[in-house]
């Protein structure tokens, strides 16, 4: 860490601090390897749904094996994508879009039958 050039960042609104915290956990993504330990799991769940310590201690064995396995098949998958021409390009339209604004994105409509009709027009139209 000696060798990089600490900045202070100042965020002055909400908003703001909303496209930092997108912009940080892009750089991050790349450069990054998230693996987390079973037993740091079930503690951050312990405290996320404020039970007791301990108390799911050893409970989730073995869903650190399917996890790997399930990021070995998600690996394989994103692998054979990689090789096409127009994957670097579909991976640029996805940061463009986590590093602007994302109400664009947003459903209009609270009506879960409007959003089902429009999902239905939409995968019809694409």
């Amino acid at each position: 860490m000696a060798r990089f050039e600490q900045v202070k960042l100042e965020v002055e609104e909400v908003r703001n601090q909303a496209d930092l915290r997108m912009y940080l956990a892009h750089v991050a993504r790349r450069h990054v390897t998230l693996e987390l330990a079973m037993e740091d799991f079930e503690t951050q769940l312990e405290r996320e749904f404020k039970l007791a310590p301990f108390t799911l201690r050893g409970e989730l064995r073995g869903l650190d094996q399917l996890l790997s396995r399930s990021k070995d098949v998600h690996a394989a998958a994103i692998a054979k994508f990689e090789l096409l021409d127009d994957y670097r390009d579909l991976c640029n339209i996805a940061d463009d879009f986590s590093s602007s604004s994302s109400s664009h994105l947003r459903q209009c409509s609270g009506d879960l039958e409007q959003l089902y009709a429009d999902a239905e027009e939409a995968h019809h139209t694409s």
